[in-house]
């Protein structure tokens, strides 16, 4: 039953957000529960340097990294201070929280069936 719901939770995924990388995945769920964040903290909260974690949060925004079009999942918020880049989750964002919870409010008879081919 677990499998179901994790299979199932991955193919949500995989809608909002096809190659979406783990390290991805953790700093989107990090932000989603912190509300507000800096690339400062996330890369606190990656254990990676800040120039790493400024590419992980540009894939998650609009802007993507290089020729690849961001996920848009995440938004910068309008801040004081310029130098500093204040993320939070975007409408798209919570759209895929909203489709997570509903996945774990549902029976589990209701779930897809685990086989896959």
């Amino acid at each position: 039953m677990i499998y179901d719901y994790l299979l199932e939770a991955s193919d949500i995924f995989i809608r909002y957000a096809e190659h979406m990388s783990m390290t991805e995945y953790r700093a989107l769920l990090w932000i989603a529960k912190k509300g507000e964040v800096t690339v400062s903290e996330v890369a606190q909260f990656l254990d990676v340097p800040s120039s790493t974690a400024s590419r992980i949060c540009d894939q998650l925004d609009v802007k993507g990294v290089g020729k690849t079009p961001g996920y848009q999942l995440v938004e910068v918020v309008p801040s004081r201070d310029r130098r500093q880049k204040v993320l939070k989750v975007s409408p798209k964002g919570e759209a895929l929280f909203d489709d997570l919870r509903e996945l774990m409010l549902k029976p589990p008879e209701h779930l897809k069936p685990a086989i896959r081919d």
